[in-house]
């Protein structure tokens, strides 16, 4: 099922000239958007929608991977990138994996969640593009 506030984002993508696609899965419906940090590989942003009170979640899996011997360095940098973004929270998962998460206000007024996901998007590949490098250093050095 295609939820109420991934229409609304597919729309406003739409209209802002956002290359997207629409994934619709068991129990949640997505609009996936990618982007390419300078220096990075291709990173997917997932507006993920599970019921039709415009729920989303925003997901950014695997900014980087690392290895296990990496984890305490991506923890350093994963907490001090959360302590100068407040718009965005990044984690290391149990992969070592370092993910970036953002979570809509609940029950977004209908005409909100499309530009808020537009402005979410636009925020999160400026956030990334500064991080990125930082992700990178700890990873090699």
């Amino acid at each position: 099922m295609i939820f109420k506030a991934t229409k609304l984002i597919e729309a406003d993508f739409k209209k802002s000239g956002i290359k997207f696609r629409v994934e619709e899965r068991e129990s949640t419906s997505a609009v996936v958007a990618g982007f390419t940090p300078k220096n990075g590989s291709q990173l997917r942003v997932q507006f993920l929608s599970n019921d039709d009170d415009n729920d989303v979640s925003i997901r950014l899996f695997t900014l980087i991977k690392a290895t296990e011997d990496k984890r305490d360095a991506m923890i350093r940098v994963a907490n001090e990138c959360n302590q100068q973004y407040r718009y965005c929270k990044f984690v290391v998962d149990k992969d070592n994996d370092v993910n970036v998460e953002y979570d809509f206000l609940l029950r977004v007024k209908d005409d909100n969640v499309g530009p808020m996901a537009t402005e979410c998007f636009i925020r999160i590949m400026k956030i990334v593009e500064d991080v990125y490098p930082l992700f990178m250093k700890a990873l090699w050095s």
